[in-house]
């Protein structure tokens, strides 16, 4: 009860980061899974879609980072039902960790749109190796998570569940990463929430 939201967090984050690499590494062959292949069949089946601005060998060599993210998506998930368990078992949970709460700064928003400008102007003309191709996605990413937190505060401005179903199904659809990306972008660097909160209370 008197953790804070950061040790929670991070906590939380090791332990998966712990249970995939057991899974993924330790533990694959007697498990029956194998991530290069799996990574292969769904590149395999996203090109068949639509064209992706990234070749196999790259996303595969984007496991570690593939592993954090599954990681940190399977910790959000951990964190949203022990809070649900808490509250209704009337016990007050340290901390809200709805995505609707995340929020970049400015400073954290130019140092992310620094890093993906740059790291995506060397892979425009084809320069750097696999850590301009970390950095441009982490950056991308971080956008694309503050434009997903905008909707999902909308979300819960409007008290609207099937908008939530929305914004999944976004992530779904070709070019749907790239409006998290400008919504990010504009949340970030404006009064947009504030507003929204505002004009809903009047």
């Amino acid at each position: 009860r008197e953790a804070k939201k950061e040790t929670i967090l991070l906590g939380t984050l090791i332990i998966c980061i712990f249970n995939n690499i057991l899974i993924y590494q330790v533990f694959s062959g007697l498990l029956g899974m194998d991530i290069v292949s799996e990574i292969t069949e769904m590149y395999n089946e996203m090109m068949s879609l639509y064209s992706l601005p990234i070749s196999l060998e790259t996303l595969i060599s984007f496991i570690p980072l593939i592993i954090l993210l599954m990681s940190g998506l399977e910790m959000y998930v951990i964190l949203l039902i022990c809070q649900l368990i808490f509250m209704r078992l009337k016990i007050k949970f340290p901390e809200n960790f709805h995505i609707a709460t995340l929020h970049f700064s400015k400073k954290s928003g130019l140092f992310l749109g620094m890093c993906l400008v740059i790291s995506g102007s060397l892979k425009y003309f084809h320069i750097g190796d696999v850590l301009v191709d970390y950095i441009y996605l982490l950056s991308y990413i971080g956008f694309v998570l503050e434009g997903f937190a905008l909707g999902n505060f909308y979300a819960v401005v409007k008290q609207n569940r099937f908008i939530i179903i929305l914004l999944f199904i976004l992530f779904f659809i070709p070019y749907g990463t790239f409006i998290y990306l400008i919504l990010g972008i504009v949340d970030i660097f404006s009064d947009l929430r504030r507003k929204l909160l505002y004009n809903d209370k009047m």
